[in-house]
């Protein structure tokens, strides 16, 4: 079970420490994690030592803002430029011989164009910080779209983390939403958290 879209401190909107969400990975039975900080590889470079003691899969991976939305970018080897294309930051994360994931399609300002979707390996099909229905959309756009589906908690919390985890890390082999209640609060918290960092 691998949790495939994690933050960190290194996110503005989030206060977890990289070894302490590879720690709680650990404790919580995870196989893996992908630490995908906001335009950031940070956060995946400070956890690496952790992983590598806890022997938990590290996952190289960011959340690139695109001029359309946010993409996830997997296996790549350095920080994927933001706020270009959607296309252009496609072709940026496959230049490197990573994967790319269009995430929560249906939560706020998201990619939604079924031509950029078909370019993308992966739609982030069950998100932990989406509602149902935005997740229930994801899913049909993916299928619409041929493209399968992985899922991940978002966590910005330490709590979130394996709230929705894919089963199989990027092979995808099935999603499992081991979820919480609490989701409405959680993007509360993250937003104070910016607001209080931006200060």
């Amino acid at each position: 079970m691998y949790d495939l879209h994690v933050h960190t401190r290194f996110s503005k909107d989030s206060l977890s420490e990289p070894s302490k969400v590879i720690e709680v990975a650990k404790k919580k039975g995870l196989s893996g994690i992908a630490i995908t900080d906001h335009n950031s590889m940070q956060g995946y470079m400070s956890a690496r030592e952790t992983a590598r003691k806890l022997e938990i899969e590290l996952i190289p991976g960011e959340e690139v803002m695109t001029s359309g939305g946010e993409v996830l970018a997997y296996l790549i080897s350095e920080e994927v430029r933001p706020y270009r294309s959607p296309e252009e930051t496609i072709d940026n994360i496959r230049e490197q011989g990573g994967i790319a994931a269009i995430a929560h399609p249906f939560r706020g300002r998201s990619i939604r164009s079924e031509s950029t979707i078909k370019l993308a390996d992966f739609v982030e099909v069950a998100n932990g910080r989406s509602s149902r229905k935005e997740n229930e959309k994801a899913l049909e756009l993916a299928k619409r779209c041929g493209k399968r589906g992985i899922g991940g908690s978002d966590a910005h919390l330490l709590r979130e983390i394996g709230n929705v985890v894919t089963i199989g890390g990027l092979k995808a082999d099935g999603i499992l939403i081991r979820g919480s209640s609490y989701r409405p609060l959680f993007i509360i918290y993250s937003s104070i958290v910016k607001l209080v960092r931006e200060l």
